[in-house]
């Protein structure tokens, strides 16, 4: 039987998630139906690539850092054997003092802001789009 992993972060550890925003949405000709909208071997089928509208929108994700967070919640997700963490903040949001949390992959999250900037570079510099 193997050993069970041990996650990266503890709950009440301080850590630095990096995020992105969806950038250049900016419509492009569908490669697979060259703007036509429908199947290349057919003039009834519609495209499976753009449904049919002759063109697809592409975003380019520009990661960026956030601000050290605190562990509240560690989660193993069986299926992939990754964990994912909980973090949370509280801050004053719109007048009102509130709890902000969210789950990130542990791809995501990083000891210090040094570290996930560095990724959050190497992601940029790729250019990865979806």
């Amino acid at each position: 039987m193997s050993e069970f992993p041990k996650p990266k972060f503890n709950i009440g550890d301080n850590a630095c998630i990096i995020d992105y925003e969806s950038q250049n949405n900016t419509p492009i000709v569908c490669t697979d139906c060259n703007g036509t909208g429908h199947h290349k071997k057919s003039s009834v089928i519609i495209c499976d690539n753009c449904g049919g509208i002759g063109k697809l929108r592409q975003y380019h994700r520009q990661y960026k850092t956030g601000e050290l967070l605190t562990v509240g919640g560690v989660f193993f997700e069986e299926h992939n054997h990754t964990f994912q963490y909980c973090l949370y903040d509280v801050g004053m949001r719109g007048g009102y003092w509130e709890l902000i949390h969210a789950r990130y992959d542990e791809s995501r999250v990083f000891s210090t802001v040094e570290e996930a900037q560095k990724e959050c570079d190497r992601l940029n510099s790729e250019k990865l789009n979806y």
